[in-house]
């Protein structure tokens, strides 16, 4: 572009520069996974139900590294809104089989008056893993027959 347009020049320059500048200040170090999965744990605890449904899905994507939080984690199953109790589900099956200890809590979602709850919970416990011989393998054989 300058040795197309050469009256540009300082001002391709000068765009550069700032850019530059814009990125050296955006720029933040790398938090760890600790700090955010705590400051996320702390956000599991709010009264605004999007904050938990975000601190939910920000652990989902953590995967088996928000493990140590399953338990927070499970205790939103029961929790008031339908979006955040769907949002705990999901984040459990993305933790998988370490979320075992876990299965009833999943299982007596299946039953939740929400069919996208129940939906999410049953797609938990296919990622959490061999409940086959449990009680909750009847109770996922009963929501295929759910029409909602």
């Amino acid at each position: 572009l300058k040795g197309i347009f050469p009256a540009i020049a300082p001002w391709c320059q000068f765009a550069s520069d700032c850019l530059s500048s814009m990125a050296m200040f955006n720029h933040r170090p790398a938090a760890s996974n600790d700090y955010i999965e705590d400051e996320q744990v702390d956000k599991l605890q709010s009264w605004d139900e999007y904050e938990r449904k975000v601190a939910l899905q920000s652990l989902a994507l953590q995967g088996e590294k928000a493990a140590r939080y399953m338990g927070d984690v499970a205790k939103l199953l029961d929790d008031e809104n339908a979006e955040v109790r769907k949002c705990a589900a999901i984040a459990l099956g993305k933790i998988g089989t370490q979320a075992r200890s876990h299965l009833p809590s999943l299982a007596a979602s299946l039953k939740d008056a929400d069919s996208g709850v129940r939906a999410e919970a049953a797609r938990a416990l296919g990622a959490v893993g061999n409940y086959q011989n449990t009680p909750q393998a009847q109770s996922v054989v009963s929501l295929a027959r759910d029409k909602d």
